[in-house]
């Protein structure tokens, strides 16, 4: 039997401006994420983007992630080095980040359950959080 995937996708995260480490908030809350099995991490890289343009990327297991050691078991490195390329093109010149591809692990179980009636899914997307947030916005308005 095969288990249904849930949606996955990619985030990139800058770092503020001189930062050389991720904070450590933001590591424990990946780490609450995945420990409460609401997504796994399936590829997770530290990414610089020098000021020339030129990209550097180090496995997480080669940086100061401490709260994530326990990610290593899902990982599976989906992301190539083209696409690290293109993703670190949302990091300012000079700056660094994180390049996380997770998948929604908590909606994992709808789609098995989809597949096992015999449905399957024909469309899947993301909404601009600023189309929601202007939707809401204009809700909250007219009421």
């Amino acid at each position: 039997m095969t288990r249904e995937l849930g949606p996955v996708d990619y985030v990139v995260v800058e770092l503020p401006a001189g930062a050389s480490s991720v904070d450590r908030d933001v590591r424990v809350e990946l780490a609450g994420l995945v420990d409460n099995h609401l997504v796994r991490v399936l590829d997770l890289l530290v990414v610089s983007r020098r000021a020339d343009g030129t990209v550097a990327v180090a496995e997480f297991e080669d940086s100061d992630l401490d709260e994530l050691d326990s990610l290593g078991s899902s990982m599976i490195e989906l992301l190539s080095l083209e696409d690290v390329e293109n993703l670190a093109m949302a990091i300012s010149p000079g700056g660094s980040g994180l390049a996380i591809v997770w998948e929604y692990i908590c909606t994992a179980s709808f789609f098995s359950a989809v597949a096992s009636a015999g449905g399957h899914v024909t469309a899947h997307g993301r909404i601009p959080e600023r189309a929601i947030v202007a939707s809401l916005r204009a809700a909250r308005e007219s009421s």
